[in-house]
C-alpha cells in the first residue's frame, strides 16, 4: 500500500475508462476522451503540501454530502477526520484508513474511505461524490478501481454499512448482499469495523483480477 501511496495519481484502465466514456459521451468526434481521470490513494501517515490539500476537498464532499459523524450524542467531535486521516479518537480505532479520490482534470469529484483487514476482508465506511458530478457514474469508477485493487491484493470480501434508503441501490447497482447477523458479529469480534446507527451491513464477494 505504501507504494501505491507514494505513486500519486494513477491513470485509469484503458477498458475501464472506454466503457465510462462511450456510456457518458466523453468522447469527441476523433475518439478521443475529453476529460483527464484519474484515482489515486492517499495516507494520513504519509501528506505532503499537495496531499494535505486532496485530504481537504475530499474532507469538504464528505462535509457536504453528510452531517458531521459525532463521537456520541453528548458530543459534538466529529469523527469525519480522524478517519479520513486514520487516526483514532476514544474508542474509535481508525487505523489503517485510507483515503481514495476521483479526480477529473485534477478536479476531486469522488472520494472513499476504506480499510483492508487481510486478506479476508476489506470495508468501505464512507463514500461521496460531489453535488454537482452526481449521476455520472463517477462513483462507479472509483469504485472499480478500489475492487481492482483488492482483487490484486487477493481480498475476498468488501463490506460497508448502508443507510435504509440508499441499500437498495447498493444491493441493485452494485452487487452488495445483506450481511447475516452471525457473520457480522463475528467480523465485528475479529475486527474494529465501523458500524453506524441506522445501517445494515452489507457485503459483496471481490471478483478475481
Amino acid at each position: 500500500m505504501q507504494k501505491l501511496v507514494f505513486g500519486g495519481e494513477e491513470k485509469l484502465p484503458e477498458p475501464l475508462l472506454n466503457a465510462f466514456t462511450q456510456k457518458n459521451g466523453q468522447k469527441d468526434s476523433e475518439g478521443t476522451v475529453n476529460s483527464d481521470v484519474r484515482w489515486r490513494i492517499l495516507s494520513g501517515n504519509m501528506t505532503s503540501d499537495q496531499t494535505r490539500v486532496l485530504f481537504s476537498k475530499a474532507a469538504a464532499i464528505f462535509h457536504d454530502q453528510f452531517n458531521p459523524i459525532v463521537y456520541s450524542n453528548k458530543a459534538s467531535h466529529d469523527l469525519i477526520p480522524d478517519m479520513l486521516f486514520g487516526r483514532s479518537y476514544m474508542d474509535h480505532y481508525f487505523e489503517g484508513m485510507y483515503c481514495a479520490i476521483l479526480t477529473v482534470n485534477s478536479s476531486v469529484v469522488s472520494a472513499a474511505i476504506f480499510r483492508i483487514f487481510g486478506q479476508e476482508l476489506a470495508e468501505l465506511p464512507l463514500v461521496a461524490t460531489s453535488g454537482d458530478c452526481q449521476g455520472k457514474g463517477y462513483f462507479r469508477l472509483l469504485l472499480s478501481c478500489i475492487e481492482n485493487l483488492l482483487a490484486s491484493l487477493n481480498v475476498k470480501t468488501l463490506v460497508l454499512p448502508a443507510a435504509d434508503e440508499a441499500e437498495l441501490m447498493w444491493t441493485e447497482k452494485f452487487g452488495f448482499e445483506k450481511m447475516p447477523c452471525d457473520q457480522l458479529k463475528r467480523y465485528q469480534r475479529d475486527n474494529h469495523l465501523m458500524v453506524f446507527g441506522g445501517t445494515s451491513m452489507l457485503q459483496k464477494p471481490v471478483s478475481s483480477c
